[in-house]
């Protein structure tokens, strides 16, 4: 019995040993995924991603409100806050979360990414690439 709790004690050693790889370049790893989609993000603060700059260009083609842009009640001329996507990536946990606000219900929405329930790929395939065009390149 004592041999199996060393082989145990053993594996989970591996096991840290390899996380600790995979958390050193996690956020390198992501970074590098969307930027062979074609968008460049960069560091904003310590875990937060987003675009150089915030720009007014992401307009759908049949609506004249922005995409990425939350209207000020009450104002005139339609002023806009605009907040593209961003994401923060936590490496320890190996969490990344994505956030950007609808247009069309005034709202932040969010979407979590962890590696344990999809791949990365199919995890933009599924909830990311939709949102994703709306960003003019």
């Amino acid at each position: 019995m004592t041999e199996m709790f060393g082989v145990i004690r053993s594996k989970k050693d591996d096991i840290y040993a390899l996380e600790r790889d995979i958390r050193t370049t996690f956020d390198e790893n992501i970074i590098q995924f969307f930027k062979e989609k074609g968008f460049n993000f960069e560091k904003q603060k310590v875990t937060n991603y987003g675009f150089p700059e915030t720009t007014t260009n992401y307009v759908l083609e049949n609506k004249g409100q922005p995409n990425f842009a939350h209207l000020f009640s009450g104002r005139k001329n339609d002023e806009y806050s605009y907040r593209a996507p961003s994401f923060k990536i936590l490496s320890w946990s190996m969490n990344v979360k994505f956030e950007w606000w609808k247009s069309g219900n005034q709202s932040m929405t969010s979407a979590y990414w962890h590696p344990d329930e999809m791949s990365l790929e199919e995890f933009y395939e599924k909830k990311l690439k939709r949102t994703f065009k709306l960003i003019k390149k």
